[in-house]
Order: C-alpha cells, then sequence, then structure tokens
C-alpha cells in the first residue's frame, strides 16, 4: 500500500470521526444546533467527495475493491444524516408554527 494511500486512509478515518459526531448529535435533537450542523455536514460533503477523487485517481484497481465498499457506507451514513437533520429542522419550525398558533 502506497503512501498516499495511507493518508488517504487516514483523512477517511476523520471523516468517519466527524460522521459519528454528527450522529451523536441527531441523537440529542438540540434544535438550536441545526443550522451549525447543516453547514457542517456541507463540509463534510465536500470533504468526501474530494476523497473519493483522490482514491480513484491514487489507488490501484484492487486497492479501490478494498475500499469500495468502505466508502459506499461513508455515503449512506451522510445521506442519511443529512436527511434525518433536515426532517429535524422541517419538524423543528413546525413545532414553533404550532407554539405560535396556540398563543
Amino acid at each position: 500500500m502506497s503512501s498516499n494511500i495511507t493518508t488517504l486512509n487516514r483523512k477517511k478515518g476523520n471523516i468517519k470521526a466527524q460522521i459519528t459526531k454528527l450522529s451523536n448529535w441527531k441523537e440529542t435533537n438540540d434544535p438550536s444546533d441545526i443550522a451549525a450542523h447543516l453547514t457542517v455536514l456541507e463540509k463534510l460533503q465536500k470533504k468526501f467527495d474530494d476523497l473519493k477523487t483522490e482514491y480513484f485517481e491514487s489507488a490501484t484497481d484492487e486497492e479501490i475493491l478494498e475500499i469500495e465498499i468502505s466508502l459506499a457506507e461513508m455515503d449512506s451514513d451522510i445521506q442519511d444524516l443529512e436527511t434525518g437533520v433536515v426532517t429535524f429542522r422541517r419538524d423543528a419550525r413546525s413545532l414553533t408554527v404550532v407554539a405560535c398558533a396556540v398563543v
């Protein structure tokens, strides 16, 4: 495995850690952080897209086969997070509208 792939694997680990951190936030459902987390999620998606591009430019076919499943899982996790945050944001807005209507 080349040193470039080792570097990319470290970047991948960093992105996985960020995914986990955002997943943990989603479980606490703190509405005050929605906008900040959407911004972080957008940046994370960009980093992930750049990482995939770097992998496919640098890795051999064998190395790509080894990491393809991991990248697909990470992509799915990011999409799930995005869906969850957007849904939570929409639900929080609905609650605000209902609360204002009741008052």
